[in-house]
């Protein structure tokens, strides 16, 4: 078996576990209960679908997240209330390419139709169903009616269509009574209540046709009469962008919005032509009626695109763009084709939604409204309570009851269909000429640092990690965001004694790496660094650490030099500072003019350092014999002086970097420079800085105070540095689930005035206090909870699990029996992610959004739900009685026994045990001869038992 297919897990394990996650961490499959949407018969966009009452107007496109029963269900619980489930066609053992989904900005996949066979797609759809009527009654919904619409999804011709197990699966969605009787005593004794609810038989009356690219109208035609006339069912068709027609498309898409995507003229050859979608459209309309069924049309499907750039295997020729791209084509097609129909198309929508589009969506008389990519995104499926809140309060400010009456209301006219089409032609304007769907509102490329990803404590910022100084991000916005300018200077001047200078100069690609590009757009880090340097009216007045008795000279004064002064002197070094011009700061000094003309913030952040006692000797060149003269009067030297005309010539000959040979004091004429430590061949000398090769001004500080680091660790010293506060935040899960789920619209940092002596094309005014407050709370602490692969997963195979710290040794059996510890590793995180096998499908969209270099669904510990997906893995964790887990890692079984006091571990080689207070491993008995046989895997396996005991479904 592939490791990339599902193992499906019957209601019967996931009923109890959603009532376990209910009843003992208040969620459901991730989702918080505040993210729950909670129906009222007053919500002002409920509507009628096939004569069945919608909740919401809202629902889940068919596609990975109507695939398998726990995706719907999480769907349905934050506000979906149209489920189109995943396509269904009689090809159903398909080997789709992975990874199939790309969803860095606008949307890819290389994916089509279910990845289940029918039997089992039909077993995930009925799960769902009787799932969501017992979450209605479990949640105390008002009302009689489900308020949800579950709507096939079939293709892709006919001849498969009509084929026995195609044939099977719809008289089953149509008549599911033995089915259902079966479910039913199944879950009667874990839910009882069950044999009080009205659960109909059939599972939908409604069914989307997804055509193939390449069938033609006269087949697309045919499918559709047989679903209406043969099975009566409402019907809609899916139709392709290509619609809109070469020329308007790559004119939208190309010349308009600037995507560099390549639409080939195949797309456009092979796919329905306009006159043909017309001629079809009314072709339908009367059979239709004459049904007594409805016939509509569905906006619309994935484009077609050539796959050269997109992360997908380079296998598939083509793939499938989807998002925010899509929306002005699908909306401009939508317009053309109501034009030809004066309106009176019933048209859904689901082409780039999200919340900041879903409510003027609406307006143009579109509905239900479905969604895909965005839900894709970090946030996931708890996006969609946002949608809910927009619309409402869009509606509630409209003065518009029923979602006709905010169309005709927008449009000013009493007709709908003609109030729906002119507000679709003022949208059809909008979503192109307004730039907010252009590509470079994303000019980012990802989040992801190069960190590898661990299999516990993984939560980092990667703010931090882009950051040369090591600024702690996170805890200054935390700061600002409470108000606390003072701690929050404080933890900007514990890695970076020059905060004025970075808060105008830094090129901040912090803020390319900030995780709040994946929702809306970063934080201004800079600037809130700048506003917290400038809103001080008296400095911090810092104290010199005791002296012990070690000299260092620098030379150079620029911002390496003096980082290096500032954290050398709070160390207790005697600092002397030999600068060749007569005025101290070296390259900050030329950026800072630049941008800031009449800033006094590079003297104070000079002041601050010499105010702790540094000797400034400025007019100071340093020769062959004043450098061997500075080594006999010192103990170390860090060289700090700056770019030299070598550098550049150097940097564009491509000479490697951490070399210098162009300082005529340095008698070997070359020296070689750690990168890590900044130390060189030479003993007890250091250099940074742009002597060592061109760099950032934030590089530049970070090297002083890694230079600091690496003299006081020769010294033998332990740091004294103690400026940041303590750290007193706490994870916040309640938070995190409200700002995983909301997104904020960016709002304009206008530009200063240059008459205010900035440059106004590279540096935003100044932030107000309000503002900075308001953006720094927008962080989302991602070094406390991260949990993004847990929200992007569309399967629920990623799940957080509240852990407690814990410490334990990494150990190994040596050959003559005995244990050897080479390091112990304590975790601290609140929350460890762990992988569900069972569920995960390798589509490798946690990997697009994991902060790391690595992909969750393959760096994190492996706890299967069933001893099938367990053998078909080879490797990973299941707990398979209660006590018991067994452990595989390749190919090769363990098992680890809960023995009270201890775990007992036994695989082929080896039973031993380990202590549960310590995870030591203690009486060991070989089975046969080892030669250095690693624990870590057994640890892991003590620490998920501990995590996961007692908790459903990994321990029944």
């Amino acid at each position: 078996m592939k490791k990339d297919l599902f193992v499906c897990t019957d209601i019967d394990t996931l009923l109890p576990w959603i009532l376990s996650d209910l009843k003992e961490r208040n969620e459901i499959f991730g989702i918080g209960r505040d993210q729950f949407f909670i129906p009222s018969p007053n919500d002002r966009f409920r509507m009628s679908r096939y004569g069945n009452l919608l909740e919401t107007p809202l629902g889940v496109a068919s596609g990975p997240h109507t695939q398998l029963a726990q995706n719907i269900v999480t769907a349905w619980l934050t506000g979906c209330r149209y489920i189109e489930l995943k396509t269904i066609q009689v090809l159903d053992e398909l080997d789709v390419a992975k990874p199939c989904i790309d969803m860095t900005d606008e949307g890819y996949n290389c994916e089509w139709s279910q990845e289940l066979k029918l039997d089992e797609s039909f077993n995930e759809y009925l799960n769902a169903f009787i799932l969501l009527y017992i979450l209605r009654d479990k949640l105390g919904f008002a009302g009689d009616a489900p308020g949800f619409i579950f709507n096939m999804s079939a293709g892709y011709e006919l001849q498969g269509i009509h084929s026995p197990t195609v044939q099977r699966f719809f008289d089953r969605m149509e008549d599911c009574s033995s089915e259902l009787a079966e479910k039913i005593e199944l879950i009667a004794p874990i839910y009882p209540r069950i044999r009080e609810l009205h659960i109909p038989s059939r599972i939908s009356d409604s069914l989307t046709i997804s055509t193939m690219h390449g069938c033609p109208p006269d087949e697309i035609e045919k499918i559709a009469r047989y679903f209406i006339e043969d099975r009566g069912y409402h019907t809609t068709i899916k139709l392709n962008p290509t619609l809109l027609g070469p020329e308007r498309l790559r004119d939208i898409l190309n010349s308009r919005l600037k995507y560099p995507i390549d639409v080939p003229d195949l797309a456009f050859e092979h796919d329905l032509k306009y006159p043909d979608a017309v001629k079809l459209i009314h072709s339908l309309l009367d059979p239709a009626r004459a049904k007594g069924v409805e016939f509509n049309i569905k906006l619309t499907n994935t484009l077609e695109t050539t796959n050269i750039d997109q992360k997908l295997p380079k296998t598939e020729a083509m793939c499938y763009m989807s998002g925010r791209a899509l929306h002005p084509i699908s909306i401009n097609l939508a317009a053309r084709l109501q034009e030809e129909f004066e309106g009176t198309l019933d048209l859904s929508f689901c082409a780039g939604i999200d919340t900041f589009n879903v409510f003027e969506t609406l307006t143009c008389g579109m509905a239900p409204i479905t969604v895909c990519s965005d839900l894709l995104k970090p946030g996931g499926y708890a996006r969609v309570k946002q949608y809910t809140q927009t619309v409402l309060s869009g509606m509630e400010e409209a003065g518009a009851n029923s979602i006709d009456q905010l169309v005709c209301d927008r449009a000013g006219m009493e007709d709908r269909c003609a109030a729906a089409l002119n507000n679709l032609r003022d949208y059809a304007a909008v979503v192109v000429e307004s730039g907010k769907y252009s590509k470079d509102l994303f000019p980012y490329q990802n989040v992801k640092i190069k960190r590898p990803l661990p299999r516990f404590d993984c939560a980092a910022a990667p703010c931090v990690a882009s950051c040369a100084a090591s600024q702690d991000v996170p805890r200054y916005m935390d700061y600002t965001a409470r108000g606390d300018f003072e701690n929050g200077y404080k933890t900007i001047l514990a890695t970076n004694p020059m905060p004025n200078v970075l808060g105008l100069a830094c090129e901040h690609p912090c803020q390319d790496k900030c995780t709040r590009i994946n929702y809306d757009f970063p934080l201004p880090i800079r600037e809130i660094k700048r506003f917290l340097a400038e809103i001080r009216q008296e400095e911090i007045q810092f104290t010199p650490g005791v002296k012990n008795g070690k000299k260092v000279a620098i030379i150079g004064a620029g911002p390496s030099g003096l980082s290096a002064a500032f954290f050398l002197r709070l160390e207790g070094f005697q600092v002397d500072i030999y600068e060749s011009k007569n005025v101290a700061g070296g390259r900050a000094v030329d950026a800072l003019t630049a941008l800031h003309p009449n800033d006094s913030g590079l003297k104070k952040d000079i002041d601050r350092i010499l105010a702790l006692g540094v000797h400034l000797h400025t007019g100071v060149q340093v020769t062959k014999e004043k450098f061997g003269a500075l080594r006999e009067s010192h103990d170390f030297i860090y060289i700090a002086c700056g770019a030299q005309e070598e550098t550049e010539r150097a940097a564009q000959d491509g000479k490697a970097k951490g070399i210098i040979g162009h300082l005529d004091f340095i008698p070997e004429g070359e020296l070689r420079v750690d990168g890590k430590t900044m130390q060189s061949t030479l003993p007890f000398v250091l250099a940074g800085g742009d002597v060592l090769e061109k760099s950032s001004l934030d590089t530049a500080i970070g090297h002083g105070r890694r230079a600091t680091e690496s003299i006081v660790a020769a010294c033998g010293f332990s740091s004294r540095i103690d400026i940041a506060p303590a750290d007193e935040r706490k994870p916040d899960v309640s938070r995190w689930y409200r700002q995983n789920a909301t997104r904020i619209p960016a709002e304009d940092l206008k530009k200063s005035d240059p008459a205010e002596g900035l440059s106004s094309e590279r540096v935003p005014r100044p932030l107000s206090k309000e503002e900075a407050i308001t953006e720094a709370a927008r962080c989302l602490q991602c070094d406390l909870i991260c949990n993004i692969c847990v929200t992007v997963c569309p399967n629920r195979a990623n799940v957080a699990v509240k852990a407690e710290p814990v410490t334990y040794p990494v150990q190994s059996i040596l050959a003559d029996g005995s244990i050897g510890t080479s390091e112990r590793i304590t975790l601290t995180q609140a929350y460890q992610v762990i992988n569900i096998p069972d569920f995960c499908n390798q589509c490798g969209n946690c990997k697009t959004f994991c902060p790391t270099s690595s992909a969750p669904y393959f760096a994190k510990s492996h706890v299967h739900l069933s001893e099938a997906s367990l053998k078909a893995h080879g490797e990973g964790f299941f707990m398979a009685e209660p006590g018991v887990m067994h452990i595989m890692a390749g190919g090769k079984k363990g098992t680890l026994t809960d023995a009270g006091e201890t775990f007992v571990f036994e695989d082929a080689e080896v039973k031993l045990h380990l202590a549960k207070n310590s995870l030591e491993a203690t009486n060991v008995v070989l089975k046969r001869d080892v030669k250095n046989k690693k624990l870590r895997r057994v640890a892991e396996a003590a620490i998920l038992f501990a995590l996961l005991d007692g908790r459903y479904p990994f321990s029944k």
